[in-house]
């Protein structure tokens, strides 16, 4: 197994190559005439390591495969070489030796093309994926020089040289470069920048063609980087190693624009390796700027062999991943299960270690690829000779098998308990807030969420909350983290209070009783208030003004925010009576009866109308020019009433207390 993706559907997708018939979890026979010669083996996987699907794909003779990587449409792009004519899923004839095969497969793993490129000798692929146009970059070395009938348009410049080929994305080839010097020069990674490509590799060669530095070692390698723009032309190189051998495997990009690289190492200090060995060959990483150049540099290991993979950024941290047979020393703090075994190193942002794990079973267990799936769960994956024994939890199949391995944080490891403590109450009117607590440690960090997504810059222990939502805090330390539970906020608006006259006038002189009123909500209660003064018994969504004033009503909704309205004015334009000698009630309480005697109110009919607490008009009554009005009022409740008396020119109000 060389190689692994994430897919599209939350799964993964492994790339190697395989002599097995069916057996295993293998449904299909070899394709290879010879149990000497290999197949790509393609294998899906779901979110948990259950086999989706698998596909042996072959021509007969040997292919193996380096690459693979899901492609925008949900697909496959793989990469590997090839030395066999067309056969099988490979439909081009082998140019010579050996070839780059690029082989393009649908999500269900079927072939949709193929295309074989080479020159007239060796050519390995060891990388391919696709570009945000849609085309294809491959990587790899050659020995090849031109030939009428190849797809290498250059001479090789050396012995092995880079060469770069970009295909379009149906595989047809757009541009191709041989990138090298005058001797050995091995390609093994690269990744995209915004203007072009970082290769990486290892070289012995001098200073020739686009080498521009002469190795460190003598006739050692170094490890070798160069920066191609789109068209796939040098921009610049650059030749870091020591005074013994190095040997280049990965490349990261890291968030401030530069770059980690890193490989293995049997050099003491020398050129540009500032710390001996610490065993017989280490983890070597070097961090360049952005044009190259070495910024610093670390070696980690133990006694035996360390072989660094696979390099990846989580924050500001990187994870190295790899196999080693060290026990522990040096930087390894467990000792190995049996012989090699998968190794992986956290550091920090200056290169120093944070934690390290040793994964294996009694056997040989070798790591070759490892991917990140997020900043606290990674992928490893590469191949097994052991039983179950050590973490390995399940037996070989045959010999070699495909091993792969999930890492996650250790919930044991992790103390951190997040939690939300709000300063007050959650539910507020606008534009209340309310202070969200989490706990205090001067280790921790922290990142408030709203509705599930991160608040940009809420980064402290405590968040001011002013809006609606479901809040979330996620605490971390150095070794973990921990989401807190919901703290649902409601932050609610003032209702509306708007009052509306449905009568057509506001004056009293024309009604004796004008309709005011505003929205009814269900949940909602209402005050109405004559200038500062509340209405006894006023608190529907309706009020009967029988008197002139400045009305205003408070409408509070169901959490008590509430909102007061403007005044609404009602005025009276009658010549009002003389309340001590143009009108007398009596008794006043009264229980049964009550009489209004009217000596001052004598042009025409005179209307008499009463009205309850609440401004209902329970009585109306008109007389022509009587002085004395007799009412029974038995049938009236006990409280207070408002007697409204009025002829063609003025008007009186009184109150009387019914018992």
């Amino acid at each position: 197994l060389n190689s692994i993706d994430l897919t599209h559907d939350g799964g993964y997708i492994l790339g190697g190559y395989s002599s097995s018939n069916i057996s295993g979890d293998k449904t299909e026979n070899r394709i290879a005439v010879s149990g000497l010669h290999n197949d790509y083996w393609v294998v899906k996987l779901d979110s948990v390591g259950n086999i989706i699907w698998e596909n042996t794909i072959g021509s007969g003779k040997n292919d193996e495969l380096n690459s693979i990587q899901t492609t925008q449409d949900g697909g496959f792009i793989l990469g590997g070489i090839s030395n066999s004519n067309a056969n099988h899923d490979k439909t081009d004839a082998l140019i010579a030796k050996e070839d780059y095969w690029a082989v393009k497969l649908d999500s269900l793993g079927n072939v949709e093309w193929d295309n074989a490129l080479g020159g007239i000798d060796e050519d390995y692929l060891l990388t391919a994926f696709q570009l945000s146009d849609g085309g294809f970059i491959l990587g790899g070395y050659s020995n090849s020089d031109n030939f009428m009938t190849s797809d290498k348009a250059e001479d090789n410049l050396g012995s092995f040289d880079f060469w770069i080929v970009k295909l379009n994305s149906e595989g047809v080839i757009e541009w191709e470069n041989t990138i090298g010097g005058e001797h050995l020069d091995y390609f093994e990674s690269l990744i995209p920048v915004a203007d072009g490509f970082i290769l990486g590799g290892h070289s012995r060669s001098a200073i020739s063609s686009d080498k521009t530095q002469n190795p460190i070692g003598g006739f050692e390698y170094d490890y070798w980087i160069v920066k191609i723009d789109l068209e796939g032309n040098v921009i610049w190189d650059k030749t870091i190693g020591g005074t013994g051998e190095e040997s280049f495997n990965s490349i990261t990009a890291t968030s401030d624009g530069g770059y980690m690289i890193g490989g293995t190492s049997v050099s003491p200090i020398s050129g540009d390796k500032t710390e001996n060995n610490i065993g017989a060959e280490d983890f070597w990483i070097v961090k360049l700027d952005s044009l190259g150049d070495v910024e610093w540099d670390k070696t980690i290991g133990g006694t035996g062999y360390d072989i660094l993979e696979s390099i990846f950024q989580v924050e500001e941290s990187f994870i190295l991943a790899g196999y080693s047979d060290s026990d522990a020393s040096g930087n390894k703090s467990e000792n190995s299960f049996g012989d090699d075994d998968f190794w992986v190193v956290r550091i920090n942002a200056l290169g120093e270690v944070e934690w390290d794990k040793t994964i294996g079973g009694t056997d040989d267990d070798r790591l070759l690829d490892a991917i990140k799936i997020n900043d606290s769960e990674y992928i490893l994956a590469g191949y097994s000779l052991s039983d179950a024994s050590g973490l390995k939890t399940e037996g070989n199949n045959g010999s070699w098998d495909y091993w792969v391995v999930k890492l996650s944080p250790d919930p044991l490891s992790c103390s951190i308990t997040s939690t939300i403590s709000p300063s007050g109450p959650t539910s507020f009117c606008k534009p209340g807030s309310v202070i969200l607590n989490a706990p205090i440690d001067a280790s921790y960090t922290y990142q408030w969420k709203k509705n599930g997504g991160n608040i940009p810059g809420a980064t402290s222990s405590t968040y001011t909350a002013n809006k609606t939502g479901n809040y979330q805090v996620e605490v971390s330390n150095e070794t973990c983290s921990d989401l807190s539970g919901e703290v649902t906020v409601v932050a609610s608006a003032k209702p509306n209070a708007i009052i509306t006259n449905t009568d057509a006038t506001n004056d009293i002189c024309f009604d004796t009783h004008i309709k005011l009123k505003t929205g009814a909500v269900a949940g909602y209660s209402y005050q109405w208030y004559n200038s500062t003064t509340p209405i006894s018994g006023a608190i529907s969504n309706i009020y009967f003004a029988t008197a002139a004033g400045s009305y205003r009503v408070k409408v509070t909704n169901s959490i008590g925010c509430f909102k007061l309205s403007t005044p609404y004015e009602i005025i009276n334009s009658c010549r009002i009576g003389d309340e001590n000698g143009d009108v007398l009630i009596y008794p006043n309480p009264a229980q049964t009866e009550l009489f209004i005697q009217t000596d001052g109110f004598n042009k025409g009919e005179i209307k008499i109308i009463i009205y309850n607490s609440t401004g209902q008009k329970i009585f109306s009554q008109s007389n022509n020019n009587s002085e004395l009005v007799q009412i029974n009022i038995t049938e009236f409740n006990a409280g207070i009433y408002t007697v409204i008396i009025s002829d063609n020119e003025k008007m009186a109000t009184k109150q009387f207390v019914k018992e």
